[in-house]
C-alpha cells in the first residue's frame, strides 16, 4: 500500500476508505479488482505509476476496464505526482475515474483542466465517508 506523505493522517484515513468503498462495490458487480488497500492484490504499474485500482470484467461485448484514482483535498493539486499518474493513466485502454472528497471537486477538475488533461470520469464522495457504506 503507498503511503503520500504529503497527505495528512485523516485525508490518508478518508483516501484508503475510499478505495475500499469502490473496490468493494465493483467486485460485488461482477469485476476482477485489484486496489492498494489491504485485503485485495496491488494493481500493476500502469505506464510508471501504480493506480489505486484497477477492475476489468469480460461482457457481451467485450471486456470493461477501468482505473481508479483516489485524491484528496491536499493531493488533488500536486503538480508533480498527481500529474503525472493523471497523464499515464488518460492513456490507460479502458476508463479513468478520478474520485474526490465532494467538497473540492471543484478545485480538482480545475487542476486537471490547468493541466491540458483528459479525465474519462469524475466521481466525489462525502467527508467523512458514511459509516453504511
Amino acid at each position: 500500500m503507498q503511503f503520500s506523505a504529503s497527505r495528512p493522517p485523516k485525508e490518508h484515513s478518508w483516501h484508503n476508505g475510499a478505495i475500499r468503498l469502490i473496490a468493494d462495490k465493483l467486485k460485488s458487480q461482477g469485476f476482477q479488482v485489484w486496489a492498494d488497500v489491504n485485503g485485495y492484490e496491488q494493481p500493476p504499474e500502469i505506464h510508471g505509476h501504480i493506480p489505486d485500482l484497477i477492475a476489468i470484467k469480460r461482457t457481451a461485448v467485450g471486456i470493461e476496464r477501468h482505473i481508479v484514482e483516489v485524491e484528496t483535498c491536499s493531493s488533488c493539486t500536486d503538480s508533480s505526482h498527481t500529474k503525472d499518474q493523471y497523464e499515464a493513466f488518460s492513456r490507460f485502454d479502458g476508463k479513468f475515474t478520478v474520485v474526490v472528497p465532494e467538497n473540492c471537486i471543484a478545485l480538482c477538475k480545475l487542476a486537471a483542466q490547468r493541466w491540458n488533461i483528459r479525465i474519462g470520469g469524475w466521481e466525489a464522495l462525502p467527508d467523512p465517508l458514511p459509516d453504511y457504506l
